[in-house]
């Protein structure tokens, strides 16, 4: 993927500023959330996933000189992306009926009224990596903070708490920087590292252990490649 990431401060509060830079080649991260959005193809269609300030994947290439979050993290590490296409897209896809409102333009707004957004450069993607670590009395990140294997998975464990197991699977419950919790169903559970091949995340605790247990759920989660240690 060709990206244009220039770290330039562009405002992000028009949904037509927000369609410009991804048109661009500009990918998109709102620290505050861990959301990020790129453009998926040359027809339009835009595809979004999550990243969040303290996945020790991102932590363990911060300090590189040529990072890159799509590069190294998204892409490189197949983090499963959502997809919106452009009504380009839908037609080149041979539907007969393409919407008259580009599915898109309801993403563009999304980001346009939230706070946090930035392009995702490697300076503005470090800068809120120190930030959060330095807000939370942690060591900066990378290679420099020393953190060995043993360490570094018992502040993963720390944080991502099993509460329930299903063969192979668990329900974690992800106490995130915010105070909020978020719920995985991670498949593939590692007891020893407390990492897992792949996970569906929920709000909903209701939700996740419906989804554990293979029950029918009203909402579906969002499925996430969860890479190795």
């Amino acid at each position: 993927m060709d990206m244009v990431n220039d770290g330039k401060d562009i405002h992000l509060d028009t949904p037509q500023a927000v369609k410009e830079a991804l048109a661009s080649g500009k990918d998109l991260y709102n620290p505050q959330t861990g959301e990020f959005w790129w453009e998926y193809n040359y027809t339009g269609s835009i595809a979004n996933t999550y990243v969040h300030l303290d996945d020790p994947n991102l932590l363990a290439v911060i300090d590189n000189p040529d990072f890159d979050l799509y590069e190294d993290i998204v892409g490189g590490l197949n983090y499963t992306g959502y997809i919106t296409d452009s009504i380009e897209t839908i037609i080149e896809d041979g539907e007969e009926n393409a919407p008259l409102i580009d599915p898109r333009d309801e993403v563009f707004a999304q980001i346009a009224s939230e706070d946090g957004w930035v392009i995702a450069s490697p300076e503005n993607v470090r800068k809120a990596v120190q930030s959060h670590m330095a807000e939370n009395g942690a060591d900066a990140p990378g290679k420099k903070n020393g953190m060995d294997k043993t360490a570094e998975i018992a502040a993963w464990k720390e944080k991502h708490v099993p509460i329930d197991r299903n063969g192979d699977d668990a329900l974690v419950m992800h106490k995130m920087a915010d105070g909020s919790r978020e719920f995985i169903v991670a498949h593939g559970y590692d007891e020893e590292t407390g990492h897992w091949g792949h996970g569906t995340y929920y709000d909903s605790l209701a939700s996740a252990a419906a989804d554990l247990e293979g029950r029918a759920i009203s909402t579906p989660g969002m499925e996430v490649i969860c890479p190795d240690f």
